[in-house]
């Protein structure tokens, strides 16, 4: 969880770097939480850099030294160096991610628009279309169109399942 009793949490909570040149006596009061750290693998200096992004918290690094000392100005700026890149790479990945998801949304668009303009007539394959498309973006493992008849009862009209052809209009 992430918590003020951590120094990795406070360091994200509080959207601030923490050097801590030597965390042992800390753990019984101030950060309790870091106590398990502590203990097992004997970790007694600890940096903290929160990753920002228009301040906006995505994560923490963390610098751990069994050894009690406190880490060097220049140790800190490098580590501050580091979690902008990580920021960078984090951001950059997000926004593959945003026009790869987008592009596919307009080929799934434009896919369907293609059987519309082919198919004016033939209701069931692009209704089709659409579920399957819409499965596929939204990585679903099934869809279906509930249209209503003439009691106004609704009825399912088309569906689509990977496991099987596109459900019919029984």
């Amino acid at each position: 969880p992430l918590r003020a009793s951590s120094v990795a949490g406070r360091s994200v909570i509080e959207r601030r770097s923490i050097h801590e040149p030597d965390v042992l006596p800390l753990v019984d009061g101030e950060y309790p939480d870091t106590k398990a750290l502590q203990q097992k693998y004997g970790v007694r200096a600890i940096l903290t850099m929160p990753l920002l992004r228009d301040g906006e918290a995505l994560g923490v690094i963390s610098l751990l030294r069994r050894e009690p000392r406190a880490f060097a100005p220049s140790e800190i700026k490098l580590l501050e160096t580091f979690a902008d890149q990580a920021v960078i790479a984090i951001e950059n990945v997000r926004l593959f991610n945003e026009t790869r998801e987008a592009l596919e949304r307009q080929t799934a668009t434009s896919e369907v628009l293609k059987l519309i303009s082919r198919s004016t007539f033939d209701l069931d394959a692009v209704l089709g279309t659409l579920l399957e498309s819409a499965c596929r973006l939204c990585e679903a493992e099934g869809a279906v169109l509930f249209r209503p008849d003439a009691e106004g009862s609704y009825l399912p009209a088309a569906g689509h399942f990977f496991a099987t052809d596109p459900v019919s209009n029984d």
